[in-house]
């Protein structure tokens, strides 16, 4: 008998896979990154395909197999429908996934949680919110770094002190509170290219990911 069992899950990404499958990659909060098949979602009549596309939060049933990891069904609990309907919040949100998909490993449940409620929060605060979207998208890179074992040593980045206090607000206050951050023209451009020069010595990450 297989092993299945059953987790809510963000959609990271989806390709196509065989004739009529796609292969999907989800975040857990149990299980971290999972790469899963899911047969038959390319037909018409795939009762999985709306509940599967990235940036949506699903129940998942998860069967083991001996080649692939399938998907036994799947219900969207959160389709993030505001994002979907705005084309910066759709890029951005895109970026985000992309990230995680990026940065971390499937097999891997150490810590794991903390990025899943990251990743979430994200989502709901770009969903819903009012926050200033790039320097929402920053603090999530750097909560992200952190998690993953790269602290940033903001003692060693050469950047103004005014510049420098906002990137540690990005690290230190809620994402929610990050509504109330107004950021100058000349900071703004201090913090964009701190930060990608950050990511892209740890991570070997192109610019062109950071351009919200």
């Amino acid at each position: 008998m297989e092993e299945t069992f059953d987790t809510k899950a963000i959609i990271l990404d989806r390709r196509p896979f065989k004739e009529y499958d796609n292969k999907i990659i989800v975040f857990s909060r149990e299980k971290g990154k999972l790469e899963l098949v899911a047969r038959g979602s390319k037909r018409i009549r795939s009762k999985t395909s709306g509940h599967i596309e990235p940036a949506i939060l699903s129940k998942l049933m998860v069967v083991f197999g001996k080649q692939y990891d399938y998907l036994g069904s799947a219900v969207g609990v959160c389709f993030y429908s505001n994002i979907k309907n705005d084309l910066k919040k759709t890029m951005t949100a895109r970026k985000a996934l992309g990230l995680i998909n990026k940065l971390t490993r499937e097999g891997e449940v150490d810590g794991q949680a903390e990025v899943f409620d990251l990743l979430k929060k994200f989502l709901d605060i770009l969903d819903k919110g009012k926050a200033d979207i790039e320097m929402l998208f920053f603090s999530f890179v750097l909560r992200l770094s952190v998690l993953i074992g790269f602290c940033p040593n903001l003692n060693e980045w050469r950047i103004n002190a005014d510049s420098l206090d906002i990137i540690k607000s990005l690290l230190r206050n809620d994402l929610p509170n990050l509504s109330y951050l107004e950021v100058g023209g000349k900071d703004r451009k201090n913090i964009s290219r701190s930060i990608v020069k950050f990511m892209q010595y740890n991570f070997d990450i192109d610019s062109s990911w950071f351009s919200c």
